[in-house]
């Protein structure tokens, strides 16, 4: 009755709406692709995330103008942000930053981070939900596979590793939206479902995540119901987690393809699953220019069809890097230095714990280029949205 009240009392208007429609639309594009689901519901590979895009930036650019408040500040950002739009368009052939630059300069006043989160997070929860009874029913197949003596599910989707990945995507849109209200039940609920999750996939990393999640979401409520504050640590860590991922991906990268510590390295590479054979390859061919280059991938979905070897570059900080290039990596870079001050000025520890998270998967998924994977976007656009409020309530006063 009381989530009943509270949706009663919430007046969303247009603008609001449709972000969130758009929003939407995208996570659960990017859900569905990594599952079986297409081939239930008799669409090709490919069309949801395709057509997802692009819908969202032609209703983003009307709800641009519907907006009729712009700072001079926001529209210098704005411009700036659009020179690596139309590079990483007509150099590399994708639409992942223009879809990043339309949901962060359409972000409405009328929303709050918090809020967006808790859509992101309910459609989450609805695509998995339906993938799974899907699966259970046997209406959508999964695959199951050996590695070191356990047998890996996926449970609809293409793969284990994709399964478990969605589910710590959907802790953390969880966690944003609960910052303020998490429980020692949520806690107690996630750490099952995190339990039950890894005994079927074996998926490491997901589960070593969000474990940390849940210990510090937990730390964090006891401290809050103690009064005490603290934590001051976890905004520098979110800043240098990504900094560390950077420069660590591009020493490792390097030394690999130039052969150096070949041992070690080789080592290295099995461990990370062969991933860094993978980002040689493509730092040496197209390599990192200023604009951005365009890639040609294997995904898991077309190597299950066709039967060609996978081939991708699963890693976020190289993916900027080639495919977005340099200019654009480094507007990332300094939108995430403004972000880590804004979490800090408006004491939000829960975004710095997300960031810290995000930017470690980074350095072995493709998260941070997807606005249904990466919550940082959110964040993005809601401490643009404040700087713009701000500015144009100093112009008003002058």
């Amino acid at each position: 009755m009381k989530l009943q009240i509270r949706i009663k009392k919430k007046k969303l208007s247009l603008v609001v709406v449709l972000y969130l429609f758009m929003l939407c639309i995208n996570i659960a594009a990017k859900v569905i692709e990594s599952s079986n689901v297409q081939n239930f519901l008799l669409i090709s590979k490919g069309t949801l995330i395709y057509w997802a895009p692009r819908i969202s930036i032609i209703g983003c650019m009307l709800l641009f103008f519907l907006e009729k408040r712009h700072s001079k500040w926001k529209f210098t950002l704005l411009l700036i942000m659009a020179v690596a739009v139309f590079s990483t368009f007509f150099m590399a052939g994708t639409l992942n930053f223009a879809i990043l630059f339309v949901f962060v300069s359409t972000f409405p006043s009328g929303l709050s981070g918090k809020y967006a989160s808790k859509w992101v997070a309910t459609t989450y929860a609805l695509c998995i939900g339906y993938i799974l009874l899907l699966y259970s029913g046997g209406f959508i197949e999964g695959t199951s596979f050996m590695r070191e003596g356990y047998v890996r599910y996926s449970f609809g989707f293409v793969s284990a590793n994709a399964f478990a990945n969605t589910v710590l995507f959907f802790l953390l849109s969880y966690v944003y939206c609960r910052q303020d209200e998490w429980k020692y039940k949520d806690s107690i609920l996630w750490s099952i479902i995190i339990y039950f999750v890894y005994s079927y996939t074996n998926s490491r990393a997901s589960a070593l995540l969000s474990v940390t999640i849940i210990i510090m979401m937990t730390i964090f409520t006891l401290f809050n119901r103690k009064g005490k504050s603290g934590f001051g640590w976890i905004y520098p860590v979110g800043r240098w987690s990504y900094i560390v991922g950077m420069l660590s991906t591009l020493i490792l990268t390097y030394m690999y393809s130039e052969g150096m510590f070949a041992s070690l390295l080789t080592a290295l590479n099995y461990f990370l699953s062969y991933r860094l054979s993978f980002f040689a390859k493509y730092f040496q061919n197209p390599g990192i220019s200023l604009f951005g280059n365009g890639i040609e991938v294997v995904t898991a979905a077309q190597a299950a069809l066709t039967g060609q070897r996978w081939s991708g570059l699963d890693n976020s900080y190289l993916y900027m890097l080639i495919v977005w290039g340099i200019f654009g990596a480094i507007i990332y870079t300094v939108l995430l230095f403004f972000l880590t001050s804004y979490l800090k000025k408006t004491k939000n520890k829960t975004g710095a714990l997300c960031l810290v998270i995000i930017a470690i998967m980074g350095l072995t998924e493709n998260c941070m280029i997807n606005i249904g994977t990466n919550l940082t976007v959110i964040m993005f656009a809601e401490m643009i949205r404040a700087r713009d409020m701000s500015r144009s309530r100093y112009s008003l006063r002058k």
